[in-house]
């Protein structure tokens, strides 16, 4: 499968998924719509008749608590992380230096919610493309052959290299209760498959194939609907009802380590939309 029909089926794959997330909203957006509806009518109702003298009784907690909108199920986030990549030889760091920040895609799909914590599933998929150069000469490190590091001197200068790699993972992830009211924490152990593609520009493409991997991770959740709720409102006509900023640590442990992708530990940032 080459590159570029698999990119093809990773775009087609997302706008399924946002169409889908787009059509399981709707019902909630056009029910809220009329909901508002009733509300302003009955406002204005209100308003035309006059009012009558009489103490007004305090809102109880229930009528509050009956007010707030259920717990969202679907969620959204897209940001950016970088990897720091650690392995027994020098190869990956001498040929292609320090990685690129990767684009992350991530969707959660949250299945029971508890008084201090939620249970859910996460898909997630990431692009991150690097460039580098080849080592010189006969020497063969895309076997693994090479048990020793490479020196400065053994990498080929005209050369220009270039490693795309897709990773897609499927998590089980616990999100707990909001501390402070705006202030949470996320755990997440999953598996990953993914997807690399070495390529020497101007020639053929050097290899290709697939690497299996576990991983885990933590992030804060910063909820940025308790810290400007007049912002975060505005974006419910587009079926979001929470925004929150993500900083996270993730650890990939490869199943076989190799020069393209030896275990790595990332730092990132996600935003997040919750239906």
């Amino acid at each position: 499968m080459s590159m570029k029909s698999f990119l093809i089926k990773i775009k087609l794959f997302w706008v399924c998924y946002l169409l889908w997330f787009s059509c399981s909203t709707l019902p909630s957006r056009l029910e809220k719509k009329q909901s508002d509806s009733v509300i302003q009518e009955t406002n204005s109702a209100i308003a035309d008749k006059p009012t009558p003298s009489i103490a007004h009784s305090p809102t109880t907690s229930t009528d509050q608590d009956e007010a707030l909108p259920p717990p969202s199920q679907f969620g959204f986030s897209v940001g950016i992380s970088k990897n720091s990549y650690k392995d027994r030889y020098n190869h990956r760091k001498v040929l292609y230096g320090s990685p690129d920040f990767q684009i992350d895609f991530q969707s959660e799909f949250w299945l029971k919610s508890f008084t201090h914590l939620r249970l859910g599933l996460e898909l997630g998929l990431s692009v991150a493309k690097d460039t580098g150069k080849a080592a010189a000469g006969e020497i063969d490190i895309n076997q693994g052959s090479l048990k020793r590091d490479l020196e400065e001197d053994e990498i080929d200068p005209s050369s220009t290299m270039e490693l795309t790699h897709i990773p897609i993972s499927l998590n089980f992830t616990t999100e707990t209760k909001d501390f402070f009211g705006w202030l949470g924490a996320s755990f997440w152990i999953g598996m990953q498959r993914i997807y690399y593609q070495e390529l020497r520009v101007g020639t053929r493409f050097v290899s290709s194939g697939y690497q299996n991997a576990g991983l885990f991770g933590l992030g804060a959740i910063i909820r940025l609907d308790k810290i400007d709720p007049a912002g975060v409102r505005s974006l419910g006509t587009m079926g979001i009802g929470s925004v929150a900023i993500v900083p996270f640590w993730q650890k990939v442990n490869q199943q076989k380590s190799s020069l393209v992708l030896p275990s790595a530990s990332a730092w990132g940032l996600m935003f997040r939309f919750d239906s």
